[in-house]
């Protein structure tokens, strides 16, 4: 086979699967992955606040959930965790909430994050900034179960709202 013959073939090939990626509603992972660049949406309604995302990775293990009841997890500079229900193999979505400036947040300040895969709402997580830290920007590191050892979704939309 020539080389002009055997690109084309290759090219051709490539084609094929990508429009097979592409027709799937939901890019399913038959091995380890350690980094995936999805689509994502932030809707930020508070200036206040700043939405990063981390990255998508397999749960080492199984942890509790925290932060799900009001008035929530008190946001520091460590960026404490909140997380809905995480097991072990699934895919986890991680991203920190944190404030836009040092001092954005007064003392009292109270948001609820909502978590949503393929417009599907996964979870409602609570933090607050019950005592503001001077000089600090305060935050806190959220982690989300997909409920899933082999599918991730589509979307994934994060949706900060201050309640207080």
């Amino acid at each position: 086979m020539s080389r002009k013959v055997l690109g084309v073939f290759v090219g051709v090939l490539v084609a094929m699967l990508l429009a097979a990626v592409t027709a799937a509603s939901a890019f399913t992972v038959n091995s380890l992955v350690r980094y995936l660049v999805m689509q994502q949406e932030t809707l930020q309604l508070d200036p206040d606040v700043v939405v990063v995302p981390t990255g998508v990775e397999k749960a080492s293990g199984n942890q509790t959930a925290n932060g799900t009841a009001a008035p929530g997890v008190e946001a520091t500079n460590t960026l404490p965790q909140i997380n809905n229900p995480i097991t072990k193999g699934n895919w986890v979505y991680t991203f920190q909430v944190k404030e836009a400036a040092a001092d954005s947040w007064p003392a009292g300040r109270r948001y609820w994050v909502l978590v949503y895969a393929d417009s599907n709402l996964l979870t409602t997580l609570y933090l607050q900034n019950g005592t503001a830290a001077n000089n600090q920007i305060e935050g806190v590191t959220v982690k989300v179960d997909l409920g899933s050892s082999t599918t991730i979704p589509d979307s994934i939309a994060v949706h900060v709202e201050r309640v207080q």
